[in-house]
């Protein structure tokens, strides 16, 4: 995670030893925003994947009916 940190933030390595608290608040931060975002992106595909299958029913009925 410490390496992680480091490449979002753009700072040398010694923020690990002593980390400043806007730094880690930023890392962590993005952090959150990404799994936020991320989340949403789940989301957005299951509610897709699920009007998808609406739809195949709807046409199954329609086509069987």
């Amino acid at each position: 995670m410490g390496p992680l940190m480091v490449q979002m933030d753009g700072r040398p390595e010694q923020g690990l030893h002593r980390p400043s608290l806007p730094q880690g608040g930023i890392a962590v931060n993005h952090r959150l925003q990404v799994t936020q975002l991320m989340g949403q992106t789940q989301l957005m595909a299951f509610g897709f994947e699920l009007s998808i299958a609406q739809l195949g029913l709807f046409l199954v009925k329609t086509i069987v009916g």
